[in-house]
């Protein structure tokens, strides 16, 4: 009987020891997530590069690979064409694979243009993988900021 409670707890704090290391890893992602929020909201690319990794292979439909040029170039874009954007996450799924992880999240985007402010709601999927004791995105979402826009209106 003793046996059995001295491995009934040596599960549990086993258990609780793995529990424990990915509630870490999801905080560091929710972290670099936070980050980039702040980044769009802010219009911060230093902030925002900050969280691209070197090996970031951002695919778009008409371009094999989107390069870093690119990359600041969309982010700088997006930014300039809204006066305001405040983002919330309504939703967020992380799922961990060793030094990998991809973040699935429906977001909720509030944009103004000269006084036309516009909510709806974009579904992202992003990759992320380990660097060291860091977490930095190789693949940026698909979903563009302006698909989801409508001027004065909610989508």
């Amino acid at each position: 009987m003793r046996l059995y409670y001295s491995l009934l707890i040596i599960h549990f704090l086993l258990f609780i020891t793995l529990s424990c290391g990915n509630n870490s890893q999801d905080s560091e992602i929710e972290s670099v997530m936070d980050k980039r929020k702040k980044a769009y909201e802010t219009k911060d690319l230093e902030l925002y590069m900050s969280l691209i990794s070197p090996e970031h292979s951002w695919k778009k439909k008409d371009k094999p690979v989107v390069s870093a040029g690119d990359i600041e170039k969309n982010f700088v874009n997006t930014s300039k064409m809204f006066d305001t954007v405040k983002i919330s996450d309504a939703e967020r799924s992380i799922y961990i694979k060793g030094k990998e992880a991809e973040v699935v999240q429906l977001i909720t985007v509030e944009a103004t243009i000269n006084d036309s402010k516009s909510k709806f709601k974009i579904l992202e999927k992003l990759r992320l993988k380990q660097f060291d004791d860091k977490w930095l995105i190789i693949k940026e979402s698909d979903t563009d900021f302006f698909e989801g826009y409508v001027y004065g209106g909610i989508r």
